[in-house]
C-alpha cells in the first residue's frame, strides 16, 4: 500500500489544529495496533511539544533533520495509546529560520519530500501524520509538496470560509507548478457548540458551500475534555467525553476514504 501522508492544514490559529492532529494520529494506531504511525510537528512554535509538554531530547529533532540533513530516529519520542506507540518529531524554534538557512538549495519547496525519501523514513511508516502552522509560507509549501492528502480544520466563526477558501485558492495555485497536488480528505469543522444558532447556522452554509466540491465531516463538538486532554499529555481517548467518541468516528471516516 506504501505510507499515506496526511496534513492537518489551516492558515488560521485557534481551529484545534494540533488536537486533531493529536488524535487522528492516535485513532489510526488505535484502529491499526499493526500500523507504523508517526507525528510531525511541522510548526515554528512546536505545537505538539507544546501539547505533550515534552523536552526536546539531545538529538536532531525535524529541524535540523530538514535544514541539514542530520539522522532524527535517536530523538523520536513516544506516546503510548491503546493500540499501542505512536512515534513523535517534535521541532525546535529553528524551524522558523528555514528559509534563511536552507537559501540558495535547490529545490527549497521539496526539501521534506527529499529528506523522508532519502532517509528512508518515509519507508519506515504506514501513516504519517503532519501539524502545520497557521501560515501559508515555505514550510507549509514543503508539507504541501511532501504529503498525499490534507485535512482542513475551521472553527465555525465568519472567518471560516475566507480561511477554507485560501487552502483551496493555494493549492490551485500548486496544480500549475506541479505534477502532483495533495487531495482533499475533507473539511473538518471543530470547537461547534450544538447550543449556539450561529454555529448551526454557519455548519450548514459551509456544507451547502462545498456540496459536491468538498467532503465536510461531522463537527467536532466543543469541549473541556479536548483541553484536558492536552493539559493531562493525553489523547482525548483517554477520557470518555463526547470528543473522543467524534474523533473516533472522524478517524474511521478517514481510514474508509483512504483505504476505499
Amino acid at each position: 500500500m506504501g505510507c499515506k501522508k496526511i496534513g492537518i492544514v489551516s492558515f488560521k490559529g485557534g481551529v484545534a489544529k494540533t488536537s486533531s492532529a493529536v488524535n487522528i494520529a492516535a485513532g489510526i494506531k488505535n484502529k491499526n495496533p499493526e500500523a507504523k504511525v508517526l507525528l510531525v510537528d511541522a510548526d515554528p512554535q512546536g505545537s505538539v511539544r507544546s501539547y505533550f509538554q515534552l523536552r526536546l531530547k539531545d538529538k536532531a529533532d525535524f529541524a535540523d533533520f530538514l535544514i541539514d540533513g542530520k539522522n532524527p530516529e535517536e530523538g523520536f519520542h513516544q506516546i503510548k495509546t491503546d493500540g499501542g506507540e505512536i512515534d513523535l518529531f517534535l521541532t525546535s524554534k529553528r524551524l522558523a529560520s528555514l528559509e534563511r538557512e536552507i537559501a540558495g538549495k535547490p529545490k527549497q519547496d521539496e526539501l521534506m519530500a527529499l529528506r523522508f525519501k532519502k532517509s528512508g523514513l518515509e519507508d519506515k511508516y504506514d501513516y504519517i501524520i503532519v501539524d502545520t502552522s497557521p501560515a501559508m509560507g515555505l514550510m507549509n509549501l514543503n508539507v504541501l509538496t511532501f504529503v498525499d492528502s490534507i485535512i482542513i480544520p475551521t472553527d465555525l466563526s465568519a472567518f471560516s470560509v475566507p480561511t477554507i477558501e485560501a487552502v483551496l485558492s493555494n493549492r490551485e495555485t500548486l496544480k500549475e507548478f506541479y505534477d502532483k497536488v495533495p487531495s482533499i480528505l475533507g473539511i473538518l469543522p471543530t470547537r461547534m457548540d450544538q447550543r449556539s444558532t450561529n454555529d448551526k447556522s454557519a455548519l450548514e452554509f459551509i456544507k451547502t458551500r462545498y456540496a459536491g466540491k468538498v467532503n465536510v465531516f461531522d463537527p467536532i463538538g466543543l469541549d473541556s475534555g479536548v483541553k484536558r486532554a492536552a493539559i493531562k499529555k493525553q489523547t482525548i481517548y483517554d477520557l470518555n467525553t463526547r470528543a473522543s467518541a467524534q474523533y473516533e468516528m472522524l478517524t474511521s471516516k478517514v481510514l474508509e476514504i483512504l483505504n476505499g
